[in-house]
Formats: structure tokens, sequence, C-alpha cells
């Protein structure tokens, strides 16, 4: 009994949420803090030595992924985002995965 009044609360807090998403709440809030942590882990040497490989193996994966990723978004979000704001989030999604 419990379990299914939590999982009522939280199907009303998703379903809540999800209709009032506003696009500048993303733009302010998210997406900071995905940018603050990599400026602040950010080391130079191994980028330097990394840049060639970088840009031949990451580089595309990551244009193709994000323009994948980007383009369901668009079509199966039932938010009406406009194509550029979906491959921008498919872009944030695909970059902030680490590979240590």
């Amino acid at each position: 009994m419990v379990l299914l009044m939590l999982l009522d609360v939280l199907g009303r807090s998703y379903t809540t949420w999800v209709q009032n998403l506003d696009v500048a709440f993303l733009k302010l809030v998210a997406f900071p803090p995905l940018l603050v942590f990599d400026v602040l882990t950010f080391d130079a040497v191994f980028a330097q030595r990394g840049s060639l490989q970088w840009f031949y193996l990451a580089l595309p994966g990551l244009v193709g992924s994000a323009a994948l990723v980007g383009y369901i978004l668009h079509l199966y979000l039932p938010y009406d985002w406009p194509f550029s704001l979906s491959l921008a989030f498919a872009a944030t999604l695909g970059a902030s995965e680490t590979a240590d």
C-alpha cells in the first residue's frame, strides 16, 4: 500500500515536471554545472597529447551520435522543441560522458 502511494506521488511529480519544463531552466540551471566541472578538472598537457586522437576518432563519433540522438529526441519527445535545441541537448548528453 505504501509502495503504491509512493509510486503515485512520484508519477504526479514526474508528470508535473514534464508538463512545466522550461527551456530557460535547462540553460540556466542544468548546463552550467556540467561546464564548471569540466573546466575545473581540465588538464592541458593531457589534452595536448591526445588532440590528434580526439580529432580523428572522437569528434566524428560525437557529431554522428549527437545528430542521431537529436533527431530521435526531436521526433519522439512531446516538448515541441526546435531541432536546434534537441541537437544541443543530445550533444551535451554525448559530451558529458567521461572516458577514464
